[in-house]
């Protein structure tokens, strides 16, 4: 059965990247660019990962990260960060989100790919 995958990045060279990689591993993707919008569509959804980017127009990666935190559905659910450059106050931010990996843009393609077979390939 097929990976269900959310990305949350608000860049579209990079959405396409993750899903040209995703697509390798046969998973579905949904795609969003806020956090207003990670909670109106994670209410209805199951994921089995989460890419998100650290900063949104309307907030932040750990603020998204609470969102999806508070539910119980997706409380479990692997968190990939992906971070450019992050401020030291970020970093500490961070520390207590229980992200499964954080990322630093820009990636190296094999280094991501490999993560993400490490959370799609699970059985």
């Amino acid at each position: 059965m097929p990976k269900h995958v959310l990305i949350v990045e608000n860049n579209e060279l990079l959405v396409r990247m993750y899903r040209s990689l995703l697509n390798a591993f046969d998973s579905r993707v949904t795609h969003a660019v806020t956090v207003r919008q990670i909670v109106r569509l994670i209410q209805g959804l199951r994921v089995d990962l989460v890419i998100l980017d650290d900063r949104f127009s309307d907030g932040t990666g750990v603020h998204a990260t609470r969102a999806l935190r508070s539910l119980v559905h997706t409380r479990e659910v692997p968190i990939i960060a992906t971070v450019s450059q992050p401020l030291d106050n970020s970093v500490a931010a961070m520390d207590g989100t229980g992200y499964a990996a954080v990322v630093s843009k820009p990636f190296q393609l094999q280094a991501l790919t490999a993560l993400l077979g490490r959370f799609l390939t699970k059985v």
